[in-house]
């Protein structure tokens, strides 16, 4: 199976030196590709996301087209 087009975002907790407190819910990674990948590769690049910015929490949307007979 291939998945045509993802989006990964990582939202996080980040500290604001202006207001001295910590933000919450703050965009830190976002990425998009209409680039055809593998599905042992986008487990595989979720896994590093999740790794590398310590996630605890992982939310997948999947949409999934009809084919169009003519």
């Amino acid at each position: 199976m291939y998945i045509d087009a993802y989006s990964i975002k990582v939202t996080g907790s980040q500290y604001n030196r202006k207001s001295k407190k910590t933000d919450k819910n703050v965009k830190k990674v976002e990425v998009n590709s209409v680039d055809c990948l593998s599905l042992r590769e986008f487990t595989h690049l979720l896994q590093e996301f999740k790794h590398t910015h310590d996630c605890t929490d992982v939310i997948i949307n999947v949409e999934l087209k009809q084919h169009q007979y003519e």
